[in-house]
């Protein structure tokens, strides 16, 4: 079997370093540019070794990737911060995506972490040549008023607004991605039938939950009781889905209280007066 460490360097390239960490097995591998010209990445290199659990008790292996712009790099803090990180897996508890932490110590201007899969690099890098599951979690510093934001609003919601954002965030002394203004409305909610793949037949835009929520609500009209749950519903970057039906943007101006429908995706939509859904 491939060593993780070999796996790592296939898709990222050869390392330019290796950082033991003292009174462990393990260390980390740092990748000068990448994923890009003036990013620096680090990844634990053994952290797989252990085997951790997930609040089902589903066992899996992790290792650990920070990224940052060069110039806010230094790579000791970086360390340091990824062997705090790792004391979840000397524990045997499963860093679990979407989740938040606090730093023991701020890096950079970030004094929270958020655990997202590694969006910036190949998709190839996640899962790990392991005994059993393995895969590689993005730990992600972020700001208290993105934790507040993610408490508040769902992590679905925050992965949507990493997904629509310009900002760098690689950059550790970032401003908070909720400040930028290209965000507002930025955000729109799914029923899981629709999520999977199901077409849009019903449209609601209800009063939103917050600056970034666009209050569009979309349903495949065949929606049982449980895909209506608020714990089902899926957060979608607006503009992203606008692209994925050419007739959505037809409806995409209507004011807040506007509904419609169609029968099939080759239908435009009509508008109703009382669509009669909930989604939040």
């Amino acid at each position: 079997m491939k060593t993780v460490r070999a796996h790592l360097q296939e898709h990222l390239g050869p390392a330019a370093a290796r950082h033991s960490i003292v009174g462990t097995s393990w260390g980390v591998l740092q990748f000068n540019d990448v994923p890009g010209e003036g990013c620096t990445t680090f990844v634990t290199d053994g952290v797989s070794g252990l085997v951790v659990r997930q609040p089902n008790q589903r066992p899996i292996r992790q290792e650990l990737l920070m990224t940052a712009s060069s110039s806010d790099v230094r790579p000791e803090a970086i360390v340091r911060a990824l062997t705090e990180v790792a004391r979840h897996s000397e524990r045997r508890e499963a860093l679990l995506r979407g989740s938040v932490h606090r730093f023991e110590e701020k890096i950079g201007g970030m004094s929270d972490y958020y655990v997202s899969h590694p969006a910036y690099h190949p998709p190839e890098i996640e899962v790990l040549p392991v005994e059993g599951e393995g895969f590689v979690a993005w730990v992600l510093p972020i700001l208290p008023e993105e934790s507040a934001f993610i408490a508040r609003a769902g992590w679905r919601a925050f992965d949507a607004l990493l997904e629509a954002t310009q900002v760098d965030l690689t950059d550790l002394n970032r401003t908070s991605i909720l400040e930028d203004e290209k965000l507002e409305g930025a955000i729109c909610i799914v029923s899981p039938l629709v999520a999977a793949g199901a077409p849009v037949l019903q449209a609601l835009r209800d009063p939103p939950d917050h600056s970034l929520d666009s209050g569009w609500r979309f349903f495949a009209k065949t929606e049982e009781e449980e895909h209506l749950a608020p714990s089902a519903a899926r957060f979608l970057g607006l503009a992203d889905f606008r692209d994925t039906d050419e007739r959505l943007a037809a409806i995409l101006g209507a004011p807040v209280g506007a509904a419609f429908e169609r029968e099939t995706d080759a239908d435009e939509f009509m508008r109703v007066t009382d669509a009669g859904r909930a989604l939040h």
